[in-house]
């Protein structure tokens, strides 16, 4: 049975799926992620799907830049080919979302069930950053290439990157999981000094 896998990322271009073993089975359709938003905010400055009810709830500081009603791509895979790319894609978790198809007369407006890669919550950053060049050059890619919506593509265009100096900041591992880490690290650090006093 085949996983309808929503692409908002990298993953757009068929090229970056070819070379993650996954061949289509048919063209992607267009598609837009209902009640989400998309945001850098995933370590290293990834891409991530944020709940619409999440941005409401907090400041939009801190998800900036984003977009709302994100755009992607819906893929048919194979269930092994699924399996894969879940391999690959670490730090995210498997999320079911609802997408609305757009791009032809046949799927204009269907709403299909969904299944997309959204960042673990200990591994989301504190605040979202510019995305890497060459990231964001492959999701602009996938959406030339799948035809998505213009006005979506001018707001690609206009994203400001990261230098690769900047990819090096701490803004760009502060998440909670390297909080945890570092606390961990601290209190054995106490731990061992206090038993080597003792």
């Amino acid at each position: 049975m085949a996983v309808c896998y929503f692409s908002y990322g990298a993953n757009m271009s068929r090229y970056v799926l070819e070379k993650r073993k996954v061949r289509t089975s048919k063209p992607g359709v267009p598609g837009i992620a209902k009640d989400y938003v998309l945001t850098f905010s995933h370590r290293g400055g990834y891409a991530t799907l944020i709940p619409l009810t999440k941005l409401l709830h907090s400041e939009e500081a801190r998800w900036a830049p984003f977009k709302i009603s994100p755009h992607g791509v819906l893929y048919h895979i194979s269930q092994e080919e699924f399996a894969f790319l879940q391999e690959k894609e670490v730090g995210y978790q498997v999320t079911d979302i609802l997408v609305q198809c757009y791009g032809s007369e046949e799927e204009e407006g269907k709403l299909i069930p969904a299944k997309a890669f959204v960042s673990s919550p200990l591994l989301l950053l504190f605040a979202a950053v510019a995305p890497p060049a060459r990231y964001m050059a492959k999701i602009k890619q996938g959406a030339d290439e799948n035809g998505l919506c213009g006005l979506y593509r001018d707001w690609l265009a206009n994203v400001r990157v990261a230098t690769l100096h900047e990819v090096t900041h701490s803004d760009y591992n502060s998440t909670y999981a390297d909080l945890g880490a570092r606390c961990f690290g601290f209190a054995l650090l106490a731990g061992i000094t206090w038993a080597l006093i003792n």
